[in-house]
C-alpha cells in the first residue's frame, strides 16, 4: 500500500503524469485521503531516484554560470534570502546549505564569517564550492555520514527547493532536528502546489511543474504541517509562487490542527 509522506495514511491513485525532461518517464500522481497531500504515487527506489536526480541536475547545471539570465535569477534568490532573513543573526554562525546547487548563498555567508557547510551531489558544483571555502558534509540519499560529529551543531539549515525531492521527508527532518542547536532554524522554500490550477497546462499537465525529481507537491497547509509534525515551530511564513517558512527547532508542544485538503486538491487536478 502506498502511503503519504506526511501522515503515513493511504494514498489514492490519481492521474497519469509525464515529463518533458525524460522521454521514458511515466508516473501517477497520488493524493492522501487523510490530509490531501499530493505526491508521486509509487516512489522510486533510492538507486532510481539518484539516477534521475543526477541526470536532471547535470543537464540543469551545464553552463548555467555563464548564462546572464541565470545570473539574474540567482541574484533574485539571494535578494529574497536577505529580505526574509534581515532580522535574523547571520554573522559568525554555523550554516548547512543542504543541496547547495550552484552555491547561490555561498559568498554572502562566507563574507559574514560563517562556517559554511554544504551537501551536493554534482561533482562540478562540489569542486566549485570547495574552492570558495565551503566544507563538504558527505551525505547519501538516506543519511549524513558521521552524523554523530554534528549533533546540536548548526545554527541554520538552508533547504531551498530541497524538501520536495526527499523520498522520506520525515526521516530527513528528524535528522535536521538532531544536527540543529536548540532554537536553530531551517530556512525552507518549496514550489507552491496550491496554485497548480492557475498554471498554464500543456497536453494535460504542466510538465515543467510536475518534475520527475519532485516527490512531494506541497500547498501551504501541508508544508506547515510536515514541519510542525517534526518539532519545528513556524516563525515566518510567506506565500507566493513559492512557499517559504522559517522554522525553529523547538521543544514546545506544537499544535498540529490543519484542515484536510483532499477535496480541494483533487478538484484542482480535474482539468
Amino acid at each position: 500500500m502506498e502511503k503519504c509522506n506526511i501522515c503515513d495514511s493511504k494514498l489514492e491513485k490519481l492521474t497519469f503524469i509525464f515529463s518533458e525532461y525524460f522521454k521514458k518517464f511515466f508516473k501517477y500522481l497520488g493524493i492522501c485521503k487523510s490530509c490531501g497531500h499530493l505526491q508521486i504515487y509509487k516512489k522510486y527506489s533510492l538507486l532510481e531516484h539518484k539516477k534521475i536526480n543526477d541526470q536532471f541536475f547535470i543537464n540543469t547545471y551545464k553552463n548555467q554560470d555563464l548564462d546572464e539570465k541565470n545570473k539574474k535569477i540567482y541574484q533574485k534568490r539571494l535578494d529574497k534570502l536577505k529580505r526574509l532573513m534581515h532580522d535574523q543573526k547571520l554573522d559568525n554562525i554555523k550554516v548547512l546549505d543542504f543541496g547547495a546547487g550552484q552555491g547561490i548563498f555561498t559568498d554572502f555567508l562566507l563574507n559574514k564569517s560563517c562556517q559554511y557547510y554544504f551537501t551536493e551531489s554534482n561533482e562540478s558544483s562540489i569542486e566549485k564550492l570547495k574552492k570558495k571555502g565551503g566544507i563538504q558534509l558527505e551525505s547519501s540519499f538516506e543519511e549524513i555520514k558521521d552524523i554523530e560529529k554534528f549533533i546540536n551543531f548548526f545554527d541554520l539549515i538552508i533547504l531551498r527547493h530541497t524538501l520536495e525531492h526527499f523520498i522520506l521527508p520525515n526521516n530527513w527532518l528528524s535528522i535536521f532536528k538532531k544536527i540543529l542547536k536548540d532554537k536553530g532554524k531551517i530556512y525552507c522554500i518549496v514550489p507552491n502546489c496550491g496554485i497548480i490550477d492557475k498554471l498554464e497546462f500543456k497536453a494535460g499537465f504542466r510538465t515543467d511543474f510536475l518534475r520527475p525529481v519532485h516527490i512531494s507537491y506541497f500547498n501551504n497547509n501541508n508544508f506547515k504541517r510536515i514541519l510542525n509534525l517534526n518539532g519545528f515551530k513556524i516563525i515566518k511564513n510567506e506565500i507566493s509562487g513559492e512557499l517559504f517558512a522559517l522554522a525553529e527547532n523547538s521543544k514546545e508542544k506544537i499544535s498540529n490542527k490543519f484542515i484536510n485538503d483532499y477535496e480541494e486538491n483533487k478538484k484542482k487536478l480535474e482539468v
